[in-house]
């Protein structure tokens, strides 16, 4: 029998890297450059675990893996043409590290992730662990196709309406 994960890893980085740019800025009184504490702090408030599903799952449903190292391009495209799938930005591991990352989640509750591949990662895709933000790809679409980043979650206003956008499961 499996031991249950205790946290997920990619709320546990984002946790992490809150408390220590809470740290330098608060206590050690440190100016950081594009201080990213407003973005973990929304991941952390309005994020979502979820774990890795087999890709064999989705035969027949018109999902295709895509292009490597272009997770948000990938995630986002995916959103927009299949309506059954949400945009999910945030952190996920797959066995060595957590990273900024985005895929996507069907409607019931199954990730799809069209970028990483089984072959490249330490863990089967089933203990993957992903821990973001879901949004609405077609209400935000004008807004991402006039910005020059790939990433929702480092470009939102945040007090400016980004709930807003916000999927909840």
């Amino acid at each position: 029998m499996k031991a249950e994960i205790a946290i997920n890893a990619g709320r546990q980085y984002v946790e992490q890297m809150l408390a220590a740019h809470k740290y330098f800025t608060q206590v050690q009184g440190k100016e950081i450059l594009g201080d990213p504490t407003p973005v973990y702090e929304f991941v952390v408030a309005n994020g979502q675990e979820w774990t890795g599903t087999r890709w064999t799952k989705f035969r027949g449903r018109g999902y295709r893996k895509m292009e490597k190292q272009m997770c948000f391009a990938n995630a986002w495209y995916m959103s927009l043409i299949f309506d059954e799938l949400t945009y999910y930005e945030g952190w996920a591991d797959a066995g060595v590290f957590s990273v900024h990352h985005a895929w996507c989640v069907d409607d019931d509750g199954l990730v799809v992730d069209p970028t990483w591949r089984k072959a490249n990662h330490e863990k089967p895709e089933e203990e993957w662990e992903y821990f973001g933000v879901g949004f609405d790809s077609h209400a935000l679409n004008s807004w991402m196709c006039q910005k020059h980043t790939s990433s929702v979650l480092f470009d939102l206003k945040y007090n400016e309406g980004a709930m807003d956008f916000v999927v909840t499961a």
